[in-house]
């Protein structure tokens, strides 16, 4: 199975790029619905009259008994069910279920993998990725997580496949969310940037250039604002990492939490962005150094519209805001710079770093804790 589908990351079995999983057994149901294995509606005719079944949640449980009747899943003792994008939704949806079906509940550890689709509106304030969400669990009656979807009134279900409202009903299992801040489905299919890779990336250039604190580190602060949900401001001056923790710790009271966004690479590397203040930034397309409006472009430029840069910064905002949720020793999250979706199966699972730790490391130290 590794070898057809060409799997890295955490499935890799070579135990140099792999060594905590590399010699684990490994379960793939392919991914086939179109509901994230979360559909209950069959038969349905369509125009062309046909036949189809809206039946993910059967075809996932079916899978569940297979393994739990004719394989040792039952007995087993470590166990990391995992997911990425849809499959991500999945695994917050029958994290739980999992853990119910085995002899050993604690053997169960779950991780999300690029899932963080945040219920928040598109760059013209137009809820895309809530119509879109609505519209798939009305098509095919699913309601995600099972718990989640209980405390939800009867026309908020839709709710529980988006992590901000499911997470809180994994509070009893271990859970690990692997997403990239800069997630190409979150930006592309959200409508928040052009489906252009190298116009994206150099907003992203232009936005991690922007020389806002002379001590290099940058941050983005998140506060109130009626059409995008959140303006973006210095704050702090040059403080160094140790006291900008005390002060975000001051102000999670405020009802939003600047923690723990994240940490690039290097030292030197921003650790985050922030105030834009110009209508357009103007970014040459050789070395993504900013450029002032009103100043001469030095070589080949771009152009990236204020309200792509803010939209950027939204939509990873939306995710490191709802990250206090982490915050309990079972949860832990892996933020990185990436412009990427669906990594843990990927080169990045080596690659990517967070504080000087890779992915690897990150999800292993959190697994076997």
């Amino acid at each position: 199975m590794r070898a057809l589908w060409g799997y890295q990351g955490v499935l890799s079995n070579k135990e140099s790029r792999n060594p905590r999983f590399f010699d684990w057994n490994v379960v793939v149901p392919i991914y086939c619905d179109g509901g994230g294995f979360s559909g209950r509606r069959g038969p349905v005719r369509t125009n062309r009259n046909a036949t189809i079944y809206l039946e993910g949640w059967k075809i996932m449980k079916a899978v569940l008994k297979d393994l739990l009747t004719n394989r040792p899943l039952y007995s087993a003792r470590s166990l990391l069910l995992s997911g990425a994008s849809a499959g991500g939704q999945a695994v917050a949806t029958f994290c739980g279920l999992l853990a119910n079906s085995v002899a050993d509940r604690s053997a169960v550890k779950c991780l999300l993998d690029s899932a963080f689709f945040t219920d928040s509106p598109d760059r013209d304030g137009f809820p895309y990725f809530q119509r879109a969400v609505q519209q798939m669990a009305e098509l095919h009656r699913s309601v995600g997580n099972p718990q989640c979807a209980k405390a939800q009134p009867p026309d908020k279900k839709w709710r529980c496949f988006f992590p901000q409202y499911a997470l809180a009903f994994l509070s009893r299992r271990p859970v690990f969310i692997v997403q990239p801040l800069f997630d190409y489905r979150a930006l592309v299919r959200g409508n928040q940037l052009p489906e252009d890779y190298n116009y994206a990336i150099d907003c992203l250039r232009s936005l991690l250039s922007l020389p806002v604190l002379s001590s290099g580190k940058r941050i983005l602060i998140p506060s109130s604002n009626p059409r995008q949900g959140f303006t973006l401001a210095t704050a702090y001056g040059q403080e160094d990492k140790e006291g900008l923790l005390r002060r975000w710790k001051q102000i999670e009271e405020d009802g939003y939490t600047p923690y723990p966004i994240w940490v690039a690479d290097s030292p030197k590397a921003p650790v985050l962005a922030v105030e834009i203040q110009e209508t357009e930034v103007q970014v040459t397309g050789t070395t993504g150094a900013v450029r002032g409006g009103t100043r001469e472009a030095a070589g080949p430029t771009t152009y990236c519209k204020q309200d792509e840069l803010v939209a950027i910064l939204m939509v990873a905002n939306n995710v490191a805001r709802f990250t206090k949720m982490l915050r309990r020793k079972k949860l832990g999250a892996f933020l990185p710079l990436e412009y990427k979706h669906a990594v843990i199966t990927s080169e990045l699972w080596t690659e990517s770093v967070v504080n000087g730790v890779t992915m690897r490391d990150a999800v292993a130290s959190w697994y076997f804790s």
